[in-house]
């Protein structure tokens, strides 16, 4: 599924969503957060549990691990034609880095310093030929991650 909308035009559909009044402004929230990642996404709450029922508990003394927060780069609309908003969002322990997109042959074709542990950044991409595109996340001089960027004109 695609939704090649203008900029425009998801600002307009974000107008509508931000309403929260009728019908449209449901259809604009949903199509806003299932195509291009915005809005309050809902999830449903569960019901209180047993700590204890059916779940490991680890033997008395001993401390659990905690995983590291993984990087999150994804963006939309994708299949792209005139721009692509890229998403990020950096470990906790990590403030700055930088995003670079390059074609298919590795050529740069833009380059962002992030300031921010999380953002969005928007990218033009009129000028761009159909094609393939990797945004690459790099944090503390290493790639963390990387996304697909499909042109279609």
């Amino acid at each position: 599924m695609e939704a090649n909308l203008e900029k425009r035009e998801v600002d307009a559909l974000e107008v509508i969503a931000n309403a929260k009044w009728g019908f449209a402004a449901v259809l604009a929230s949903d199509i806003l957060k299932f195509f291009y990642f915005k809005g309050t996404l809902y999830y449903p709450s569960l019901p209180d549990l047993n700590p204890v029922e059916g779940k490991f508990v680890p033997k008395t003394g001993s401390t659990p691990a905690i995983a590291a927060k993984e990087p999150i780069l994804m963006g939309a609309p994708n299949p792209a034609i005139n721009w692509v908003d890229l998403y990020y969002e950096l470990p906790e322990d990590l403030k700055t880095g930088h995003l670079v997109v390059t074609s298919t042959t590795g050529a740069t074709i833009a380059q962002v310093e992030l300031r921010n542990n999380s953002g969005q950044i928007a990218l033009n991409t009129k000028g761009w030929v159909s094609g393939i595109y990797f945004a690459t996340l790099f944090s503390e001089g290493q790639e963390t991650k990387t996304f697909k960027i499909v042109i279609q004109k």
